[in-house]
């Protein structure tokens, strides 16, 4: 493959490097770079285009000429990615990597909020996503799940990649799992709707057994779910505002399972949580809710607990959690350790990504 000029494009801002799909996209692209590519970010936000930044879809001239210049243009989510098309017409080859099920979430998100924004996206969103899958070159999804979804509403399959969330195994390396008269469960991450940290707590709430649950990730705008956790729990809570990512990685090594509790809706069903890889490169257990594909690596590979997504399968899963002996948790932390070797393996997955840039840039030569 030809040297190329690769840009991504996220609707985020520079000032936010944290978010997960932003980290997505520059490894992916840290790959191509690697490999004797040029690649930079072009962030959406830093351009005046805060949300609803859906307007900015149908006016890409703001940053036409950077978009023109690239080889290839790796959207990330389906506003961006609408927003390339426009902007270049079709002369450069737009890569759009999808986020999930867009109207879905923009459902789950006006449920959660009813907010005048939550509202535009319901309705604006899905329009940006279908721009952005009639009009990429090239799609990349994160589970089989998602793919089937893009089947459906008609793209065809050459065009959809499978392209799975990674993880720096170096980074998140194991240790092993700890032994202690009061485990502790650990749960690191953003809090939004779909996450599922209340039902989380009305589980632990009415679960009085042996463990302790530890929460890493509070932001200030989380401060009346803290302290909800903190009154119901008590000193059964150990709760940590968010942390630079090394320290966050300490102290879930202290942890004897860590846990994924999404609540179940469509907009979860697609996904592949970036916290999924990273758990498991620890080599902890995983005790995760039924609700989407990584249920079935847990199953697979026997490296933890599947529950049903209610406050009452997480209680049954604790329970299971005590019953496990030392060898048990130290058998599962070495089959999810396992896992991210397989499945979130960056060296993989990029060569992935490399097979859907070949793809797109075909037809331009």
């Amino acid at each position: 493959m030809r040297r190329l000029k690769v840009v991504g494009l996220l609707d985020t801002s520079s000032q936010n490097p944290g978010d997960a799909y932003t980290h997505r996209v520059i490894s992916l692209l840290e790959g191509l770079r690697e490999d004797g590519h040029e690649t930079s970010l072009l962030y959406l936000q830093d351009r005046g285009a805060t949300r609803p930044s859906f307007r900015r879809s149908f006016n890409g001239r703001f940053f036409r000429d950077e978009l023109l210049a690239a080889d290839v243009i790796h959207a990330a989510n389906c506003t961006p990615a609408a927003a390339a098309i426009r902007a270049v017409g079709g002369r450069v080859p737009v890569i759009f990597d999808v986020h999930g099920d867009v109207p879905a979430e923009a459902r789950l998100f006006w449920e959660a909020h009813h907010s005048r924004s939550a509202l535009i996206d319901m309705w604006t969103m899905p329009v940006a996503d279908r721009v952005a899958r009639r009009g990429a070159a090239a799609l990349l999804v994160v589970s089989n799940p998602l793919r089937e979804l893009y089947l459906k509403a008609g793209v065809p399959p050459e065009r959809i990649f499978l392209v799975r969330n990674g993880v720096d195994l170096s980074l998140f390396s194991p240790t092993r799992v700890p032994t202690a008269k009061l485990p502790i469960i650990g749960y690191a991450g953003a809090t939004q709707v779909w996450q599922g940290l209340p039902m989380l707590l009305d589980a632990f709430a009415g679960w009085h057994g042996g463990l302790k649950l530890r929460v890493i990730g509070f932001q200030p705008a989380d401060a009346a779910l803290k302290a909800q956790f903190a009154s119901q729990l008590g000193d059964r809570a150990d709760l940590h505002d968010a942390m630079p990512r090394e320290n966050m990685i300490e102290l879930l090594r202290e942890c004897h399972a860590l846990v994924i509790p999404r609540k179940s809706h469509p907009a979860v069903r697609v996904a592949m949580p970036t916290k999924f890889g990273e758990y498991a490169a620890l080599g902890r257990p995983l005790l995760l809710t039924d609700v989407d594909e990584m249920a079935s690596f847990v199953r697979q590979y026997e490296c933890g607990w599947v529950a049903d997504p209610t406050p009452a399968g997480l209680r049954s899963a604790f329970d299971r959690v005590v019953a496990a002996g030392d060898d048990c948790l130290a058998q599962m932390g070495a089959n999810a350790r396992r896992v991210a070797e397989e499945i979130c393996n960056w060296d993989r997955i990029r060569e992935d990504y490399r097979k859907a840039i070949e793809f797109a840039v075909g037809p331009f030569g």
